[in-house]
């Protein structure tokens, strides 16, 4: 049983499944005697707000181990700071780029998992460090708010392109769909540093997991003349990026 007064509540943001970090971190927590509720992976935020006011945590701990699910750990965030509770979160997406960490309105809970425990009970015992925050671009709020809204016909539009150019696959609707959670996190983050990383990782696979060759600029030109047709002039900057990328591919 919990020996010490006050409560955690680890979750993994929207889309994140893999978990196994948060799991031993819960286990660390309740070892030093607190009261720790786990909600698992994948968790959605509609009903989260609920959940809060049941619990009333003391901190609520989460974390993003691939890029693309940092945009759903801001979503988090953003939710916390709005139900006023405090947040810390770390996972492999920060270490990979860590220029996202000045971008999240939380708390970074440090580069090694072991040191987690006693930097909270820091935080508990003497409240958090300031908290120094470079909020994205209002042209990156308003592309995203604009490509969740047409992101379907963003799609179509680019399986259209490239079937006429004998470059669509089964296999592409995975890889567009990963493609668009990449682009998601980037613009709610406002770093395109996240994209950086995830196309150079895309062009460094081998073997049966690497793209056809020459493949990856066609894809990039075709992102972005959609983007072009069904975002328009406020998306400039990101299909200018796509169409630089593919440049250099």
């Amino acid at each position: 049983p919990p020996t010490r007064p006050g409560r955690f509540l680890v979750i993994a943001p929207p889309l994140e499944r893999h978990s196994v970090n948060l799991r031993f971190l819960t286990y660390l927590l309740r070892r030093r005697g607190w009261d720790v509720v786990y909600l698992g992976a994948d968790v959605p935020l509609d009903r989260l707000p609920e959940t809060l006011q049941a619990l009333r945590p003391q901190w609520v701990i989460t974390a993003a181990q691939y890029l693309a699910t940092v945009a759903g750990l801001m979503d988090l965030a953003h939710l916390l700071q709005a139900e006023r509770f405090p947040l810390g979160y770390g996972g492999r997406a920060f270490l990979q780029v860590p220029a996202l960490r000045r971008r999240i309105p939380a708390y970074f809970l440090g580069e090694r998992l072991d040191e987690v425990p006693q930097r909270l009970e820091q935080w508990v015992a003497a409240g958090p460090p300031s908290l120094e925050v470079e909020p994205p671009p209002e042209s990156y709020r308003q592309v995203l708010g604009l490509f969740r809204l047409r992101e379907m016909a963003i799609w179509g539009t680019v399986w259209l392109d490239l079937a006429e150019k004998g470059a669509a696959s089964v296999w592409l609707l995975e890889f567009g769909m990963e493609f668009s959670l990449h682009l998601q996190a980037a613009l709610a983050t406002g770093e395109m540093a996240l994209m950086d990383a995830y196309l150079s990782w895309l062009e460094g696979l081998r073997g049966e997991r690497a793209l056809p060759d020459g493949w990856l600029p066609i894809y990039l030109n075709a992102y972005a003349d959609a983007l072009d047709r069904w975002v328009g002039s406020i998306a400039a900057f990101l299909s200018g990026y796509l169409r630089d990328r593919a440049q250099e591919g």
